[in-house]
């Protein structure tokens, strides 16, 4: 069984090991593609977003720890995972299926989403100020 601090995989099926929490995130994914991109074949990313957290599960990393780091990690993962395919990590398009169910995710609120406002607000000032020194017009430093 797993981890408790992994609550995404607590009620997990013991025949197939696929966990209903997983199932329920994808199909939602699944929904809100046909409901913002309209009808089409979304198998490819159900595939991808399936893989995505059977390959979290497997290296133990709870949802709330995804970020940047973790998602380019899964895509150099030496894939061994069962019935998925290594090639499959070999395609940008499957790692931008990836990121677009992480941004779901983190619309939904399922992975945090740091607010680091104040932080973003000190390298802006900077970056202007970099630009000032530089000579770039005042128009240009403002957009």
């Amino acid at each position: 069984m797993a981890d408790p601090q992994h609550s995404y995989f607590s009620h997990c099926r013991a025949k197939a090991g696929v966990c209903m929490s997983t199932d329920i995130l994808v199909e939602a994914f699944i929904i809100d593609l046909r409901r913002t991109r309209g009808p089409g074949m979304f198998w490819s990313h159900k595939g991808a977003a399936r893989h995505f957290l059977f390959w979290l599960g497997r290296s133990r990393i709870p949802l709330t720890g995804v970020n940047d780091a973790v998602v380019d990690r899964f895509a150099r993962h030496r894939c061994r995972c069962p019935r998925y395919s290594p090639n499959a990590l070999k395609d940008s398009v499957y790692h931008s299926r990836v990121r677009h169910f992480v941004r779901f995710l983190e619309d939904r609120g399922d992975i945090p989403v740091a607010d680091d406002l104040e932080t973003v607000a000190s390298y802006i000032a900077e970056f202007a100020n970099d630009l000032k020194t530089i000579g770039y017009s005042l128009v240009t430093q403002q957009t």
